[in-house]
């Protein structure tokens, strides 16, 4: 809402929708008390939103540490605070992994890393947010199924985690573990990850896609 209030409606199976149970919830309910949000993302199976203050809270599922809590659970029904920063700047949450930039420009992911979608270099999973790179120039970061799509402050499209149908725009289908630039001229000014394609927007509005096409999605 205008006034700051978050509210969420739908499948409570994983907790998503913040409501301290797992019932569908037919309409739109607030999150808690706090009047204080000014972003939120809805994942495939959780959900994170960013506070006024820079916090960063995320609810559902954390089978694979998604929520960034450092806990090992299967969920959450209430907003847990990702990790113990406070200078978060926006949150994107996928499918079973979460990436933010902080005011800074630092890009951090957490959760499932088995396909490298963490960019931290490894496979490996993460409860807490890791830290990508030690880049500080990151402008805006979308999170897919199983892999992670960021833009630069200079208009360069970076991708990294699964590269098996050609979401990270690198020209094969093999993994990345670390952010690897998308080729093509430095003026992408959007972009966004769905689950098994990216989609980014060019300075002279021409929509580029990559990846799955099996419904015709690119």
């Amino acid at each position: 809402k205008r006034d700051g209030r978050l509210f969420c409606f739908g499948d409570g199976t994983d907790g998503a929708t913040g409501q301290g149970h797992n019932d569908a919830t037919l309409t739109p309910t607030q999150v808690g008390s706090a009047s204080d949000y000014v972003d939120v993302d809805a994942g495939a199976l959780h959900t994170c939103a960013l506070r006024e203050g820079g916090t960063v809270v995320c609810m559902g599922s954390n089978e694979d540490g998604q929520l960034g809590d450092g806990a090992v659970t299967t969920q959450s029904t209430l907003p847990v605070a990702s990790g113990s920063d406070s200078d978060w700047a926006m949150v994107s949450a996928g499918s079973i992994h979460t990436c933010a930039v902080n005011r800074s420009g630092a890009l951090y992911c957490w959760g499932r890393g088995t396909e490298g979608q963490l960019g931290d270099g490894n496979d490996m999973d993460s409860t807490v947010p890791v830290r990508v790179g030690t880049d500080l120039d990151w402008a805006d970061v979308s999170v897919g199924s199983r892999h992670t799509c960021a833009l630069k402050r200079d208009g360069r499209l970076f991708c990294f985690g699964d590269g098996s149908e050609g979401a990270t725009g690198q020209g094969d289908t093999d993994d990345a573990l670390t952010p690897t630039q998308v080729a093509g001229p430095s003026d992408y000014v959007d972009v966004d990850a769905g689950a098994l394609h990216t989609c980014a927007l060019r300075a002279s509005g021409v929509v580029v896609c990559m990846g799955s096409n099996q419904d015709g999605q690119l």
